[in-house]
């Protein structure tokens, strides 16, 4: 009990020059920090500590408790290095998108917050609030969710529907896991699916409210779901894998592998995710392992891939901006999912024409499933829209919005209308991520302590 007594003290520490705003160092830029910032410290799989912290303009910061205490820090871009009252660097911190990674290396333990109570990337797509009427709130993944088939939705039930977004896993699962309850559907990938099932955190499914469209899904997808094959809390919404992305026109010869991030001639054009299981599953695969492994030599071997052939070569790990900086011409190479770039180039022909999108012999692949969150208030509603979308004319329309085959509803594919940016058959022999348990300690040393350092 000792040394969780040290990582507590030790954490409160790290969380409170994360959360302090950049004011003693930012020469009059405003504090980006304010607000109210949770996270989850894992000490172990089934130990875990909830921390809630307040940063206020003049970067104090406050405990539930009511301790407060004071550090100093220096930083460079997003990122900061933590100092405690003797100077000494005992943790960094890093912006990720809209959350902050903080790394303790004496613990070999990291931590993700996220800001709460914090409406994210224009989250409203139906018009002004109905009056009287019910709001289902969906918290999906960022381009993701068909703004078509959202109003046909509103329209034949005649509710309102509100979606929030999020770039990662680990984003949706902080925010769920530190106390909101607002979301009454949620749409986590298959590792994270089976962590939330473990821990409570998500509604068994009542199969008679969504009806006989729970029939369309592909056997051989719930096959592939062993974390949930009887759909007990999870419906598949999309079966995928993580695909590149080359501006042809730009880059006219390349080979279709990992192999392309090791080219230093398309230096600073090129990103990858920043996703330590996707990146780290991705090298991992291309040396031939699984995106599973729990070996710490395989695992050291990806990060030193990483490291010393694909690093050098990005202009950053990116979640979030990878569309639009393929769409303006920054980026000629990203990994990413497809149709993130496909919905910011739709309406560029020649772009468009000249785009190769491939998915590597040995990526990782993905379940992301619909999920009722435990203390959703709208469950009946939510168990709706589960079996509204897989209508096999709406989930066509789904898959044609973003330019998709449609890997899951198999009645589905006789109403596909356009052209897909893959086809099915591209998935085939593809791995998916899995929880690896505790370790998971492995990748997170690589991945905050090695490969994300000093970017």
């Amino acid at each position: 009990m000792g040394k969780i007594k040290n990582t507590i003290n030790l954490l409160v520490m790290v969380v409170l020059l994360a959360v302090i705003g950049f004011t003693m160092m930012s020469c009059g830029v405003s504090n980006p920090f304010l607000g109210t910032w949770s996270g989850i410290l894992r000490l172990s799989r089934a130990f875990e500590l909830e921390f809630t912290f307040v940063a206020d303009n003049t970067g104090s910061y406050r405990q539930d408790a009511g301790d407060s205490f004071d550090f100093t820090y220096t930083y460079k871009g997003k990122e900061a290095t933590l100092l405690d009252e003797d100077g000494y660097a005992f943790a960094t911190a890093a912006i990720t998108g809209t959350s902050i990674s903080l790394f303790i290396p004496e613990e070999n333990t990291t931590i993700i917050l996220t800001k709460r109570n914090v409406v994210q990337n224009q989250p409203t797509i139906s018009a002004e609030p109905i009056e009287n009427h019910e709001t289902l709130y969906l918290y999906n993944w960022n381009y993701y969710t068909p703004v078509p088939v959202i109003q046909k939705f509103e329209s034949e039930y005649g509710v309102k529907v509100v979606v929030d977004e999020y770039a990662s896993n680990e984003e949706m699962y902080t925010r769920l896991r530190t106390g909101s309850t607002s979301y009454d559907l949620v749409f986590p990938s298959q590792d994270y699916i089976s962590i939330m099932i473990r821990q409570d955190m998500l509604e068994k499914l009542d199969k008679s409210l969504i009806g006989n469209n729970i029939r369309n899904i592909d056997p051989a997808v719930l096959e592939k779901a062993i974390y949930d094959p009887a759909m007990d809390y999870s419906v598949p919404y999309y079966w995928g894998a993580l695909g590149i992305i080359v501006n042809s026109a730009r880059i006219p010869t390349f080979e279709r592998s990992w192999r392309i991030f090791s080219r230093s001639d398309l230096r600073n054009r090129m990103t990858m995710l920043d996703d330590m299981r996707r990146v780290m599953g991705a090298a991992l695969s291309f040396l031939g392992n699984s995106v599973n492994s729990k070996n710490p030599v395989e695992i050291e071997a990806a990060a030193n891939l990483i490291n010393t052939q694909w690093k050098p070569n990005l202009t950053k790990f990116d979640s979030e901006a990878y569309g639009k900086g393929y769409a303006n011409g920054e980026f000629w190479v990203v990994q990413g999912r497809l149709e993130v770039v496909y919905k910011e180039i739709d309406d560029n022909d020649q772009l468009l024409n000249d785009t190769v999108c491939f998915i590597p012999q040995n990526s990782p692949a993905y379940i992301d499933s619909m999920c009722i969150p435990k203390g959703a208030k709208n469950k009946e509603l939510a168990h709706k829209f589960i079996g509204f979308i897989h209508r096999p004319e709406i989930y066509a329309e789904f898959c044609d919005y973003f330019g998709l085959p449609a890997t899951v509803n198999v009645p589905a594919r006789q109403f596909i209308k356009g052209p897909s940016l893959y086809q099915i058959e591209a998935l085939a022999g593809k791995e998916l991520l899995y929880d690896i348990g505790d370790a998971l300690d492995l990748y997170n040393d690589a991945w905050f302590n090695s490969i994300r350092s000093g970017w």
